[in-house]
């Protein structure tokens, strides 16, 4: 069985789950959490609609975009700036 744009397999398919699992857990267990964009965004990447490079180009917008949004609005961030200046 194939799934998604790429027509990815169940090995594949489970591989990329599990890469999106770990790395939600691991924001989670370090305090934050993963917006419902980048859910939706990981969702999509395990049933194949995009490759590993378009599916890190898409996420890193999001993040590029958030963070510019907490910028505007004032809000002091606590990571510093050399920890994402390299997304920008």
């Amino acid at each position: 069985m194939f799934f998604g744009k790429y027509r990815i397999d169940e090995c594949e398919r489970n591989k990329r789950m599990n890469c999106v699992n770990y790395a939600t857990a691991s924001v989670e267990l370090s305090g934050g959490s993963i917006s419902p964009a980048l859910k939706l965004l990981g969702q999509m990447y395990v049933n194949g609609q995009f490759t590993p490079e378009e599916y890190q180009y898409r996420t890193e917008r999001l993040v590029q975009i958030r963070l510019r949004k907490l910028k505007v609005s004032g809000i002091k961030l606590e990571i510093p700036p050399s920890e994402y200046s390299a997304i920008s």
